[in-house]
């Protein structure tokens, strides 16, 4: 059975490979639905990479933090709901990919 990741390697990843900078880091790790959809729209982009150009992890965590995070912060979405499938990971990674 696998362990689930900690913070520290979440972080490490973040950093190492999608060359988050750490304030970028700070946010999307300040809350576990953060970084669950965080890291289900960068596979989800990946995934699409056949079909459509992924979109890369930057655009992605700057268009969460933007976007996502402005009306979290406006109580027009509760953290909880990234994992209801409100939104989805496919449906956000679309969108950033057409704005991009």
């Amino acid at each position: 059975k696998n362990l689930p990741e900690t913070e520290a390697a979440r972080r490490t990843r973040y950093v190492n490979e999608y060359k988050l900078p750490d304030k970028t880091c700070d946010v999307l790790l300040s809350n576990v639905y953060f970084s669950n959809f965080y890291d289900s729209t960068v596979a989800v982009s990946n995934a699409v990479a056949a079909y459509a150009a992924p979109v890369a992890p930057t655009n992605l965590a700057n268009f969460f933090i933007t976007e996502l995070l402005r009306r979290i912060n406006a109580g027009e979405l509760a953290p909880e709901e990234l994992a209801s499938g409100k939104l989805s990971p496919g449906s956000f990674a679309e969108l950033v990919r057409l704005v991009d």
